[in-house]
């Protein structure tokens, strides 16, 4: 530390290992168990469980107890709830400096997120087709928007999500939820045109929107470490469409589900065509985030189905 932490306190400046030193203290003050821990983050490598070299630790955590219970603190991400670190964190071993110097593992493994999203289309009054977007990001995806929105204000968030679509959309009516709770993600909702032209005798839908992979993240074609994703996922995009009248459906995407190991993971598409309305069903859910290098190839394979499918349109003409 480059400083005494009564000065950090005063100056209301620190670096990450005296900001939550600072925390450490203050509660050690309050008379609660709290004690510095110290990882190593993703940037900087992993530390040996084994063999722990101080070098090897580049960031201080706060660890609190309460009864026989840790929570992990930082205080200097100022968008993360309490219990929460940052995925940075999650990168193997770390250790508690409490007078048994107490190992603790953190693995991206561990870490499931969710997000959801919904679409609705429907004509309104006046023959116009018109989106209803409702999204729940991800716990980490919302603390990154907390700090964007806090830096830019909601108008320039819902200017960013407008260039994400294709072609010239505005959005309107926009909402953002759970801002101030910062255990919670992010309730995001906003309206739309679904399509510059209703009355064209063919109309085309991306039923994936922005949410659509657009590339394979896995581009070469082969890999000799590890794949580490941030945390393992789960991802649904649920889109319905009121069929205007006057039209039905020419080209729909076919149901598919294909699956990713035994029990490591699946993606399935299922569609359902009623006539007076189309509803699609998007899941990408991976129970882990690390893949060893023999398991490349087929998560690479694996992504391509997924990007080929999302790519595919619905397409609704005029009845003869």
């Amino acid at each position: 530390m480059q400083g005494s932490l009564k000065n950090v306190f005063t100056k209301k400046n620190g670096n990450v290992t005296e900001i939550n030193m600072l925390l450490t203290a203050m509660l050690s003050k309050a008379v609660l168990t709290a004690f510095p821990m110290i990882l190593s983050t993703r940037e900087n490598g992993a530390a040996y469980a084994f063999y722990p070299i101080i070098d090897m630790f580049n960031y201080t955590v706060c660890a609190f107890l309460d009864g026989d219970k840790y929570y992990y603190l930082d205080a200097s991400y100022p968008y993360l709830g309490f219990g929460k670190l940052d995925a940075s964190c999650y990168n193997g071993h770390a250790r508690i400096l409490n007078q048994n110097v107490e190992p603790r593992g953190f693995f991206a493994d561990s870490l499931k997120e969710k997000k959801m999203t919904t679409v609705m289309i429907a004509t309104d009054d006046n023959g116009h087709l018109k989106a209803t977007w409702k999204q729940t990001p991800t716990y980490f995806e919302s603390c990154l928007l907390r700090e964007k929105i806090k830096q830019k204000g909601e108008d320039a968030y819902f200017k960013d999500a407008a260039k994400l679509f294709t072609g010239e959309v505005s959005l309107r009516n926009g909402k953002i939820g759970n801002l101030k709770e910062m255990e919670q993600p992010l309730q995001i909702e906003y309206e739309f045109d679904a399509q510059d032209d209703p009355k064209a005798d063919v109309l085309y839908f991306s039923p994936m929107f922005s949410e659509a992979y657009k590339y394979n993240p896995f581009k070469s074609a082969d890999r000799a470490y590890p794949v580490e994703m941030p945390y393992a996922t789960d991802e649904s995009l649920i889109m319905a469409i009121v069929v205007p009248e006057g039209y039905e459906a020419d080209e729909l995407p076919k149901s598919v589900r294909v699956n990713y190991g035994e029990d490591d993971g699946f993606f399935e598409y299922l569609v359902a065509n009623t006539g007076a309305s189309i509803q699609m069903r998007c899941r990408i859910k991976m129970n882990r985030a690390t893949f060893e290098p023999d398991e490349y190839n087929d998560l690479r394979s694996f992504y391509e189905v997924i990007v080929k499918k999302q790519a595919e349109q619905i397409v609704l003409k005029k009845k003869k």
